[in-house]
């Protein structure tokens, strides 16, 4: 079961941003006053909430739900689904390629799945390259099109790759969006780097526990709320 950690109050956060926290599940089960019903429809670890209070959820939000269990509700509810949220959606993809034609290419661009890219690449006039500079599964689409990356984008880009290109070209990254990357190796940087962080953007990464516990005066507590760090396994 996961517990809120100690140091965290409860009047710091905030239900909405609280209601995406993956690990904010068994939480939510003992305090359901608490519960956001439209943000917790995009919340992958929420299906048995979701499955059980059907009239309470945003249709909306659960097509950005990557849970298998919600694609086949919006399945069985297609009037109901939002394909411009669903565009975003990884578990998706075979869903948006049945309706090819309500897929928006600019968020589908953001979409991180392999059968994603490989649909970007049979309809490359409609990348949007701002967007797929954010896309690890792209990183091979990007480094064929260098000039085309939009390199604040590009630092939130968690792929091994970028992380070393980015490296070898630290005038390219953009900080504000570097100290929100995900790949777990950017830690060791940003602890070296501090004077450069956003301690907005850290705030929601889930890998920077150990900067956000030494830093509680910088921190917003206020997005705090989705970071899955601030719960342990108990």
């Amino acid at each position: 079961m996961f517990q809120l950690r100690d140091w965290i109050s409860n009047y710091e956060l905030d239900n909405a941003q609280l209601a995406i926290n993956p690990s904010a599940i068994d939480y939510l089960k003992a305090h359901p006053y608490k519960i956001d019903w439209y943000s917790i429809s995009a919340n992958p670890c929420a299906m048995e909430l979701i499955n059980a209070n059907l009239k309470k959820i945003s249709w909306s939000q659960l097509c950005l739900n990557t849970n298998p269990e919600a694609i086949e509700l919006l399945e069985l509810n297609r009037k109901r689904i939002n394909w411009n949220n669903l565009s975003l959606n990884e578990s998706a993809v075979d869903l948006l390629k049945t309706n090819i034609s309500a897929i928006n290419w600019k968020l589908f661009s953001m979409n991180e799945s392999e059968k994603a890219v490989k649909l970007l690449r049979g309809n490359r006039n409609k990348i949007d390259w701002d967007n797929v500079s954010f896309n690890k599964f792209a990183i091979d689409l990007l480094f064929e099109n260098e000039d085309k990356i939009n390199f604040r984008n590009f630092s939130c880009n968690s792929h091994p790759r970028a992380i070393e290109y980015l490296m070898k070209h630290p005038e390219k990254i953009d900080w504000v969006y570097f100290t929100s990357n995900l790949n777990p190796d950017v830690i060791e940087i940003l602890k070296k780097n501090q004077d450069k962080l956003c301690w907005v953007t850290l705030s929601i990464n889930p890998n920077a526990y150990e900067l956000i516990y030494t830093n509680q005066d910088k921190i917003n507590s206020f997005i705090l709320a989705s970071n899955p760090c601030i719960f342990e396994l108990k």
